[in-house]
């Protein structure tokens, strides 16, 4: 079972694909046809880390969130991001759920994000919760080619220069 602050699904293994370091689960309501289909990586900062970074279709749109084994609050969570060895990005503020323990990229920046994620293996995230407590997470991100090319919602991600 994959459990998340804001996500919880059963799963049995036999309804999802790994795909480099990610899984995929293609889940379309069969009444609104509505696609909630997800890729998913799970932090490798530490063995006991249970943070997960995903890619979701919200129908037609793509959404990035992390859900984060750690509470950072009900305000928005300040946030720089490091793909590989290259530079850092600016400070950015993510939603936070309501549970305080997920944080969601906001829309305008998902492509960008997505774009950089691609020509990447790995990605680290600086975090920072409602007290001002510091964490850190990373993901390997292996694979997100093929991953993101399962979500029809990523499609224009491979349509645009």
């Amino acid at each position: 079972m994959v459990l998340s602050s804001f996500y919880a699904y059963a799963i049995d293994e036999a309804d999802y694909v790994d795909i480099g370091s990610f899984y995929y689960l293609e889940r379309v309501n069969p009444m609104s046809d509505k696609d909630s289909s997800f890729i998913g990586t799970d932090s490798i900062t530490s063995k006991n880390d249970d943070s997960t970074l995903f890619w979701i279709c919200s129908d037609k749109n793509l959404d990035v969130s992390i859900s984060l084994e750690e509470y950072v609050g009900k305000r928005k969570s300040p946030l720089m991001y490091r793909f590989d060895k290259k530079k850092a990005s600016d400070v950015q503020e993510w939603i936070t759920s309501t549970s305080g323990k997920g944080i969601f990229m906001t829309n305008k920046d998902v492509e960008k994000f997505s774009r950089e994620a691609l020509k990447s293996l790995t990605v680290l995230f600086r975090i920072e919760d409602n007290d001002g407590t510091t964490f850190y997470k990373q993901f390997d991100i292996t694979g997100l080619s093929q991953a993101l090319g399962k979500l029809k919602c990523a499609d224009f991600l491979f349509n645009k220069p």
